[in-house]
């Protein structure tokens, strides 16, 4: 076994100000963008390996919306940014557009303070997939948790809710990875939460510069609520995700590994926030994650 080379990843400043200035010169308004972001990356997909039992597959399913209304007023304001954005309704019709689904699977944005599908009390601050009843659960106490984490860090009311939309726009893509992966019996290996984070990246990096940053304020959002992982406990690291600071420098990794040229400033001077010896192996890592996903949804395309 080769023996691994010890190296520092944690960078001498925060790097979350530098991700900020990537994008500041040219702001898009997100949706503009993203609406394509699944039909871009299934439009990459070879479908040479269509089985004839996957083509048979009964494909009447479709990606719902719901939203519930909020009773705390405190998540009032996320759930007005939310619906007003249109943004999910953008990006489950481009979901249906591209996906052939054999059941229905609900997209449900609402306040989490009930019980869990094991009666225990939610996690107002959560994002998840059933498999019971082929649901997406999108909890505004996340998006709140979000903005705060971003609200001291971006200059102006607009900036911020597009952090706010990139971030959750990931959260989204995430738990349809989970989604997909139940419903297609996707075989993989290693965990489903790095496979999940995989396939969001994946799909937001190819549909262009608002996906781009959207994957970027993903991974903004885990550093900055990595702040909880410098006590780390035993239950943390037995947990089924990786750390916050590991989905941080997985997704800043896949991205430049899309883009070497464009994305350079990632490693680069004093203050690079991808250390070189993560960074040389960045590229491949991108390219084996999109050939692997445009082989496992191939026969799951509509076109």
């Amino acid at each position: 076994m080769e023996r691994v080379r010890k190296i520092s990843m944690s960078p001498k400043t925060d790097p979350t100000g530098r991700l900020r200035k990537l994008f500041i010169k040219s702001r898009v308004p997100l949706f503009a963008l993203l609406v394509c972001a699944l039909s871009v990356a299934a439009a990459s997909t070879s479908r040479t390996n269509r089985t004839a039992s996957s083509l048979r597959m009964q494909t009447t399913g479709s990606f719902k919306l719901r939203y519930v209304a909020v009773k705390d007023h405190g998540l009032a304001q996320i759930e007005k940014l939310i619906k007003e954005s249109k943004l999910f309704e953008l990006l489950i019709d481009d979901s249906n557009k591209s996906l052939k689904l054999p059941v229905d699977i609900t997209v449900i944005f609402r306040e989490c303070n009930g019980k869990d599908e094991d009666g225990k009390d939610e996690d107002p601050t959560n994002a998840w997939y059933n498999p019971n009843n082929h649901s997406i659960t999108m909890c505004y106490g996340l998006i709140k948790k979000s903005e705060d984490l971003f609200k001291n860090n971006e200059k102006t009311e607009k900036d911020l809710d597009e952090a706010v939309l990139g971030s959750t726009a990931w959260t989204f893509y995430h738990e349809m990875g989970h989604a997909l992966i139940d419903i297609y019996k996707i075989a993989h290996t290693g965990k489903e939460e790095d496979a999940a984070d995989e396939l969001s990246t994946y799909i937001l990096i190819s549909s262009g510069d608002a996906g781009e940053k959207a994957a970027l304020d993903g991974a903004e959002d885990f550093y900055r609520e990595a702040s909880e992982d410098n006590d780390l406990s035993e239950e943390q690291f037995a947990d089924v995700h990786s750390l916050s600071k590991q989905r941080f420098y997985n997704i800043i990794c896949w991205v430049y590994g899309s883009n070497t040229e464009k994305y350079a400033s990632l490693t680069e001077g004093a203050d690079a926030i991808l250390p070189q010896g993560r960074a040389g192996a960045c590229e491949g890592e991108y390219q084996r994650i999109a050939k692997a996903w445009q082989n496992l949804l191939a026969s799951h395309l509509k076109k």
